[in-house]
């Protein structure tokens, strides 16, 4: 893979897929001006956060297909990441930091063990395409969720009004009892 890191140089693009990698390489800590990176289909279960810390001009970022419990606190420093697909994975929980992301457009969070979003996502006011089938999620409820990706962020954002106010809005939601 130290040839496809050499590449990237160029190019600002890697792809480090079907590789049975471990763990990100600490290479990627010397190319600040990657704008894509894949490292989907590999048997990582954690994220080295000294090397995604690295990577402020990323723009898009592929971790599905890999064996991830969670995403560091360091994922919210991403301040370019427009899309980010976290799809197959064991992730349990979402760091509040995803609030951070102001840039994020897209994002992929399918066959997780997501029981919640935090209604941190509801600041994400760029984010057009949430994904979030094929967890076990108890909230947004389902009904929230067939409305779409709208219907999600206007409920975390009335989420995250609440922790600021006291006071929780779910009138016009259409929930059910």
């Amino acid at each position: 893979y130290l040839q496809l890191i050499d590449r990237s140089r160029k190019t600002n693009t890697l792809s480090l897929e079907s590789l049975a990698l471990d763990g990100m390489p600490s290479e990627l800590t010397t190319l600040e001006t990657l704008s894509i990176l894949s490292l989907s289909h590999n048997e990582m279960i954690t994220l080295n956060p000294a090397v995604l810390k690295a990577m402020t001009l990323l723009q898009e970022l592929n971790l599905s297909h890999n064996k991830l419990k969670e995403l560091p606190q360091v994922i919210g420093k991403l301040g370019s990441l427009t899309t980010l697909d976290i799809s197959h994975n064991a992730i349990t929980s979402i760091p509040v930091t995803i609030g951070d992301l102001k840039s994020l457009t897209s994002m992929d969070c399918r066959s997780n063990q997501l029981s919640m979003l935090p209604p941190h996502f509801g600041s994400l006011n760029a984010l057009r395409v949430l994904q979030v089938a094929g967890n076990p999620l108890l909230a947004p409820p389902a009904e929230v969720i067939r409305d779409g990706t709208s219907s999600m962020l206007d409920y975390l954002r009335r989420f995250s009004e609440a922790n600021k106010t006291g006071s929780l809005h779910l009138v016009g939601m259409g929930l059910t009892t």
